[in-house]
């Protein structure tokens, strides 16, 4: 996208150029288009890049659904739930389909808009020619237009593939999110050895008043519990969740 948007700018500029030179008269409608495009493409990006960031959290559900449906085959099989699992996936696939319907919508109302803007320049530089025909050759004329007409499409492609470029960034910012997470500590620490010394030899454990959680912006899982575990005692929690 990067090299489009480049060369599309490059090849934008190239033509009002040549335009300016067969008709300097034609650069007073140039401030009034881009000023236009401008402030359409500031509204499309800001829908844009909110749908294309709603577009990638409703990924990943539909990712993991199949994951999980995978690797639990047999469960689902033997205990029957195959319709209850198309019925999840169904319901994720609507919910990511329903974005990308926004996303279409937006995208065609985006060129909508600039093929209007287009045949309103288009129709002016039309009417300038005529205005001013006695200045111009035949062939300066259709080279004129022939060059005006691009200009429209040459902007509207330099606009659109800067725009899909800066809503793609939001795969970016995803990352830089997971990155900000706080990981785990490593398997193996330098404080190990010192560890060692001084383990016990028995693996008996006691818990006072014990509360945990999945994570700090969670509720408690467990509340306030209190017993004690022996050594070589098999001890399992039971419950909704955690319960391995």
């Amino acid at each position: 996208l990067l090299s489009l948007v480049f060369t599309f700018g490059c090849s934008l500029i190239g033509k009002i150029i040549i335009c300016s030179f067969y008709s300097p008269y034609s650069l007073l409608f140039i401030p009034f288009i881009f000023t236009a495009a401008y402030f359409i493409t500031k509204y499309y990006l800001y829908c844009s890049r909110e749908l294309s960031r709603m577009e990638g959290i409703s990924v990943s559900p539909i990712v993991n659904s199949v994951l999980e449906a995978l690797s639990g085959s047999d469960s689902i099989r033997a205990y029957k739930y195959e319709e209850i699992f198309k019925s999840i996936f169904r319901q994720k696939m609507d919910d990511y389909l329903k974005i990308k319907i926004y996303q279409n919508g937006a995208m065609t109302w985006y060129y909508l808009v600039f093929d209007l803007i287009s045949f309103v320049y288009i129709f002016f530089i039309v009417l300038l020619t005529m205005i001013l025909h006695k200045k111009f050759d035949p062939t300066v004329i259709g080279i004129f237009l022939s060059y005006f007409n691009q200009i429209q499409f040459e902007l509207m492609k330099f606009l659109s593939d800067r725009t899909n470029l800066e809503a793609s960034l939001t795969n970016y910012e995803r990352c830089c999110a997971y990155k900000e997470i706080q990981s785990e500590k490593y398997l193996h620490l330098e404080s190990d050895e010192e560890l060692r010394k001084q383990w016990p030899k028995q693996g008996k454990i006691s818990f006072k008043n014990y509360s945990t959680k999945y994570r700090p912006d969670l509720e408690e899982i467990l509340h306030n519990i209190s017993f004690d575990i022996k050594g070589k005692e098999k001890i399992g929690v039971v419950g909704r969740t955690g319960s391995g």
